[in-house]
């Protein structure tokens, strides 16, 4: 069962409106666009695929008969089609273009142009590699690629995350027979055994019903060839059908997740000789052919399942008068629907049906019952295929109900508890099933809403209080929650007397006591009363002073009473947690902790308890005794670099550094005061990596270690967490680590608004850097040549030596080399490794000018590089989530 926090977990994305489309067809029916232009010119061999994250077919290149190839790029939304423009992989065809659904995008590679003054079309082969993001096209360079080809297979595996290509022909026809794999970065060759013999032109879509790629027919050497193969990832496998199509090559397979099977379509003969106007099923185990109206007979069309409008969609191709520009759908009516059975009563449970074919056996489904939503939309959720139109609004669940869809070919029925909350009550509601398919990670909408408003039950009484107690005067806010009324009576003191006849009251209560509270709720079927005794307790105020209020752990503070009443008892709540520290007049109490500590007192007097709660009264530093290490406070800072002119002195246009953005730093933490000296990293780690050691360079010791990668640096901080929690000197839930650079510029800029924390500019006897951008010369003093002892220049306002110069420091953070920050405020922002190859440096060094010393200025390198002007400075805070 999926509850409702990682519904909206899933859920939680921003909607695009999608068109209406035309009633699907049950059999092959031609589609006719509207407007019927601009539509695609006639083609053949073309490739098609579907971008389920703006819910779009998309067509690209193909060949007309020209000399030339395509390079048109098209996109149809299921009413009319609409030519995209900028740049675009050069012309081609017989390429393959497929739709990963992990990282969202387009994928292309290869195919056939002809050769200057060449009339043979498929002259040259292609193996260039495009992605395609829905803001342009990008070419992927990879040290690895298939060769030159096309008229191959290739399909995407969205379980692992691979587009899987099989086969082809190379230039002037040269048949292959090897198998690749791009994961996103690379491709990498398959030596998968027993695997189809040579082919060009075979047909091959991935069947997520069964989680295996299958591949029918093509030709070589003449023939052409009716075979049925499948590939697990690792192996290719042959299928031996009770019934086949005739052998072909040139068709094309699309495959149809809402009936869990392939659609085979067109083809022909080696010869050209007979070409085929049918189209055949695949379930995994047997071919079907399709009965009713077929498109012409054509080869070497372009197919894809349109994944919103629930058909598969075919353009083009050729027959034996040319090439053709039709576009034509075909569904297997295999939808989702969904019935009344019991309609929603308050306080009954709802009852509904759900019509499923057999390939949603064993699925995860949900029941959202929301409020109404006049639009239908394409949900585009990240990891996951959203199939159909999405007709409740999501973003405002009020109830939901689940399970496990039953045995294939029946109906599973669904129940749904509705509360008797007025909350329900006038108001029309949407209700659809979500169909989850957790092996394909596909998302079926049922194709169908119920709409739904609540009956009244009979009336329940209840509300809520806040506050319950406190000190007079106490002005509490009562809440009704009472199911199915429409008129109420509260008698706040239980005396008899109505005091109020408004839905939410609030109410003032003046004398020290003991209230019982009366509610009675009626609606159209009645009347109900609810008491909550002794709901309400009034005291008068105790008070009390501390002495002191912060410092470090361990801090012993001295409590004293000045309640200005006779006390006869005190209970002592020293971090306002429920448990009585003390019961004694004026004690004592020692924090060993970090944090903010809330004090609660109740004291008790001839006229009965009094108390006072004293919110964020003490707080605790923690004590570090491992290094030298500044306290830092929560706090708000604007982070980044504004957008200057290029290459205007002293600063550089970093586009990585923008826009500035407003970080909130939420918890306090410890910062190295320093940077990691040699004598530090030596005593943990057991060696010295720096460049500068040694009797050539004075007081090496206490010149801050470099020569260490970020993985080096993340091994430091790892050791000297278990080092000092052995050594009691680190509480549980806390690590030393790098620095996040939002916590790292926070530190630098130490509330400054300055390009440095000394202000606008940066002298040369202000930090170690080897040229000030300021006077345009070489810092005379010679030390950038080296790294110095830390420590040797002025301190930030908040102790912090070092921050611009000396050597860079390396940050948490991972980067790939072209992230910009967000437009918004953020709170406690830092990226894993997963971000990027590289990792954040930050602060400059010896060997650069000052504007690479900026407070906004980052960087990025591999983690397992070193340089003798790279080290770190350490945090100790709370483990990161």
């Amino acid at each position: 069962m999926i509850g409702p926090s990682s519904l909206r977990a899933v859920l939680a994305l921003v909607a695009i409106t999608f068109p209406s489309v035309a009633a699907l067809a049950q059999s092959w029916a031609q589609v006719t666009p509207n407007p019927p232009t601009p539509a695609p010119i006639a083609r053949n061999h073309g490739a098609m695929a579907y971008d389920a994250a703006r819910g779009l077919t998309m067509l690209f290149g193909g060949y007309n008969g020209t000399a030339t190839p395509l390079s048109d790029f098209w996109a149809f939304n299921g009413t009319s089609w609409q030519q995209l423009g900028g740049t675009v992989p050069a012309a081609r065809w017989g390429h393959g273009m497929v739709y990963d659904t992990r990282r969202q995008r387009l994928v292309l590679f290869g195919g056939f142009q002809p050769s200057p003054g060449n009339p043979i079309p498929d002259a040259i082969g292609l193996n260039d590699t495009w992605e395609y993001d829905g803001f342009g096209w990008t070419q992927r360079t990879t040290t690895t690629q298939p060769s030159p080809r096309g008229c191959f297979g290739m399909t995407y595996d969205p379980i692992r995350q691979r587009t899987v290509l099989f086969g082809g022909a190379g230039p002037n026809t040269t048949y292959l027979q090897d198998t690749w794999e791009w994961n996103g970065t690379t491709w990498i060759s398959v030596n998968a055994p027993a695997q189809p013999s040579i082919r060009r032109g075979p047909a091959m879509a991935y069947d997520m019903e069964r989680a295996e790629v299958v591949l029918f027919g093509g030709g070589a050497l003449g023939t052409q060839f009716g075979d049925t193969w499948v590939y697990n990832g690792t192996t290719w496998t042959q299928r031996a059908p009770t019934t086949s199509p005739p052998a072909r090559w040139e068709s094309t397979l699309a495959f149809d997740p809402l009936c869990g099977e392939a659609l085979l379509i067109g083809g022909t003969t080696f010869t050209y000789q007979t070409i085929f106007a049918d189209s055949w099923r695949w379930n995994g185990a047997t071919w079907t052919q399709v009965t009713g109206n077929q498109p012409s007979a054509r080869h070497g069309g372009a197919a894809a399942f349109d994944l919103q409008a629930g058909q598969s969609l075919l353009l083009g191709g050729r027959d034996s008068a040319g090439f053709r520009s039709d576009l034509w759908g075909w569904s297997g009516g295999c939808n989702r629907t969904m019935s009344t059975i019991t309609p929603a009563v308050a306080g009954q449970t709802a009852q509904y049906r759900y019509n499923y074919p057999s390939t949603a056996t064993n699925n995860v489904f949900l029941e959202l019952w929301t409020r109404r939503n006049p639009n239908a939309f394409v949900l585009p959720i990240p990891g996951f295929v959203s199939v159909g139109l999405m007709r409740v609004d999501v973003f405002y669940v009020l109830l939901q109900g689940g399970g496990v869809l039953g045995a294939s070919g029946t109906q599973s029925t669904a129940t749904l508890a509705i509360p008797n909350t007025a909350a329900v009550l006038g108001f029309t509601y949407d209700l659809q099933d979500l169909d989850i398919d957790l092996s394909s990670n596909f998302l079926y909408w049922s194709s169908n809403e119920i709409e739904a408003t609540v009956v009244p039950g009979s009336p329940i009484a209840s509300f809520t209080a806040a506050p319950t107690s406190g000190a007079a005067p106490l002005a509490v806010q009562f809440t009704n929650t009472s199911a199915s009324s429409t008129s109420w009576q509260w008698d706040f003191q239980n005396d008899g007397v109505v005091d109020s006849t408004q839905q939410n009251p609030s109410f003032t209560y003046t004398a020290p006591g003991t209230y019982s509270v009366r509610l009675v709720a009626t609606g159209p079927n009645g009347s109900n009363t609810v008491t909550q005794n002794g709901l309400i307790t009034v005291l008068t105020p105790a008070s009390f002073t501390a002495t002191p209020t912060s410092g470090n752990a361990p801090l012993t503070v001295q409590f004293t009473d000045t309640t200005p009443f006779a006390v006869t008892s005190w209970q002592w709540d020293f971090q306002n947690d429920g448990v009585i520290d003390s019961t004694v007049q004026n004690p004592t109490f020692t924090y060993t902790a970090n944090g903010s500590y809330s004090v609660r007192l109740v004291v008790g007097t001839a006229s009965g308890p009094l108390a006072v709660v004293r919110i964020g009264l003490i707080r605790v530093w923690l004590l570090n005794p491992a290094l030298n290490m500044a306290a830092i406070a929560p706090g708000t800072f604007q982070m980044g670099s504004p957008v200057t002119p290029l290459n205007v002195a002293p600063y550089f246009n970093q586009s990585q550094a923008q826009p500035v953005h407003q970080v909130t730093i939420s918890q306090p933490f410890w910062m190295g005061r320093n940077e990691v000296t040699q004598a530090q990293y030596q005593a943990v780690m057991g060696n010295n990596p720096s460049h500068h050691q040694g009797a050539s360079w004075p007081n090496a010791a206490n010149r801050p270690v470099e020569q260490v990668s970020w993985n080096a640096a993340v091994a430091y901080c790892d050791a000297l967490t278990v080092q000092e929690a052995a050594a009691s000197r680190l509480p549980p839930g806390y690590e030393y680590r790098l620095p996040t650079e939002a916590e790292w510029e926070y530190c630098c800029r130490a509330g400054t608004t300055t390009e440095f924390h000394y202000g606008a500019t940066l002298a040369c006897g202000q930090a170690n850097f080897s040229a000030s951008n300021h006077t345009g010369s070489i810092c005379s003093n010679q030390l950038w040549v080296q790294t110095v002892v830390v420590g040797s220049y002025v301190a930030n306002a908040w102790g912090l030596y070092d921050m611009h110069g000396n050597v860079v420091e390396w940050c948490l953070d991972g980067w790939d080399g072209s992230n910009n920050y967000p437009a918004g405020p953020v709170t406690d922002p830092y990226v894993l490794g997963s971000s990027g190859p590289y990792r954040v440096l930050r602060g400059g060094d010896f060997l650069v000018n000052s504007s690479y010393c900026r407070s906004a200025s980052r960087t990025g390198v591999d983690p397992t590089n070193v340089s003798r002007s790279a080290g770190f400075r350490v945090v100790c805070t709370p483990v990161l989530p």
